[in-house]
């Protein structure tokens, strides 16, 4: 079985769609895991799983609990992690695993930077200089709306002829109208609008389905002009699918607002950005980003990881100790186990000299959440059960919102709205909305013991 694991869901499902094509002759089986779609245990005949790191980090974290043994970058690290303390070292160096490294683009990429009517390469020598042919009322100051209109017109031609050719699902704007409309979602009004003059726009608030219709149409021709997040330009092969001349490449224009005369410093300055190498690779696990609180907690409550011998093998595998010395991995893990049993995540057996999961800690394992989110979830529910106000709707929205759902409200509106609730001063006090931070003494805590990085043992 091969784990396929990819950013977005929009690549997941162009992947997914593209190996079931090939896999279905040989009878293999592709399961997709991203959005709303797979969930609980992976079937035994799954030849492919297609997901997201956060899906996948899930899926791994079932397989652990079966005794399987063989985030974003925080989740995938944590997987990578686990997969190799499960793995152990002889399946390593069975792999004979190798670096590849690669700057091939089958589509090239060409980056511009537009600077009035200037437009620059990466080098800052001048390509063209666009001629002011178009007046729109100072309505498209970076004749953006002017380089559409001379793209379009120039692959108007082959895309008409392409859309008349194609007998697939959509023979026209509107079949993938009467598409959207049927889809569970509803037509979009916009996509309603826009659509019949061959444009459309794609980005993370589309549901799969309405994706699939317009991405449909933009590899038929159908789209002369398509506006997207990052997330598409990153993967979604659309461009090369497309009807481009063959020696189209992928073109990025930046658009900067620095009015027609560059300064030597902000040439330098443009330069440097565009030219500049990727900043070095660093662990997530690091005290100064998330810790290995969620990291130590997901192996102990999984199983896999349950003495000192195991915890010290376990961080030999991160990411962390590659890029940092040894001992400074061991005082992040002794931190994080402190920092655990004082919280009741975890606690240590002194019979057995395990480490085991206590009630709290198996709820944050199976909610996914980290366990500083478990704790402000746990805050909540406790305050819940000395009264749980059901006058209005307000404690039970305020207790089923994800937490970790980062929405900016308008404070205006959301005053507005505070006020008119009836009963303020009593659902104020039951919904805690001024929390008060408790204090807590550390319990003295010995670690280590013998050798320099012997992980030891947390006595409460």
């Amino acid at each position: 079985m091969a784990l396929l694991v990819l950013p977005y869901v929009s690549i997941c499902a162009e992947k997914a769609e593209h190996l079931e094509v090939l896999l279905e002759p040989l009878g293999k089986h592709v399961r997709s895991y991203y959005g709303n779609q797979g969930g609980g245990t992976l079937p035994k005949d799954t030849s492919v799983a297609v997901c997201t790191i956060e899906k996948a980090n899930s899926l791994i974290n079932r397989l652990l609990e079966e005794g399987w043994r063989s985030d974003r970058g925080y989740l995938l690290e944590l997987l990578l992690t686990k997969l190799r303390y499960a793995a152990g070292e002889d399946m390593l160096n069975q792999l004979v695993a190798a670096l590849y490294q690669t700057d091939f683009r089958p589509v090239p990429l060409e980056e511009y930077i537009k600077v009035g009517n200037t437009i620059y390469d990466k080098k800052m020598d001048i390509i063209r200089t666009i001629s002011k042919t178009a007046d729109l009322g100072g309505k498209d100051p970076d004749h953006i709306v002017e380089l559409c209109n001379e793209a379009c017109s120039k692959f108007l031609k082959k895309f008409s002829t392409n859309a008349h050719n194609d007998t697939g699902e959509f023979v026209d704007i509107s079949s993938a109208i009467d598409a959207l409309r049927r889809s569970p979602a509803g037509l979009d009004p916009i996509l309603e609008e826009t659509l019949p003059s061959g444009v459309a726009y794609h980005h993370a608030g589309l549901t799969v389905e309405e994706r699939e219709i317009v991405e449909t149409c933009y590899r038929k021709g159908l789209l002369r002009v398509l506006t997207a997040t990052s997330t598409l330009a990153a993967g979604v092969n659309l461009l090369l699918g497309g009807s481009f001349s063959d020696n189209q490449g992928l073109v990025v224009i930046l658009l900067m607002e620095l009015g027609t005369d560059l300064q030597p410093e902000e040439v330098k300055r443009i330069c440097g950005l565009l030219n500049e190498s990727c900043p070095p690779l660093y662990s997530c696990l690091s005290e100064d980003k998330n810790g290995m609180t969620h990291a130590i907690l997901e192996v102990v409550a999984s199983g896999i990881v349950q003495t000192a011998n195991d915890i010290n093998r376990y961080v030999r595998c991160t990411l962390l100790n590659s890029t940092k010395p040894f001992q400074d991995v061991v005082k992040s893990a002794q931190d994080s186990l402190r920092w655990l049993c004082h919280r009741k995540f975890l606690e240590w057996n002194e019979d057995t000299k395990l480490y085991s999961t206590t009630p709290l800690g198996r709820a944050a394992f199976g909610s996914s959440l980290c366990p500083e989110e478990s704790l402000v979830v746990l805050d909540d529910l406790s305050r819940a059960r000395e009264g749980f106000v059901l006058a209005s709707d307000l404690h039970l929205v305020y207790l089923v919102t994800p937490i970790n759902v980062d929405v900016e409200p308008d404070w205006e509106l959301f005053y507005e709205r505070f006020m008119q609730l009836s009963a303020l001063d009593q659902l104020s006090r039951r919904v805690c909305l001024q929390k008060e931070e408790e204090s807590m003494e550390c319990d003295p805590v010995v670690l280590m013991e013998g050798g320099m990085g012997e992980i030891l043992l947390v006595d409460q």
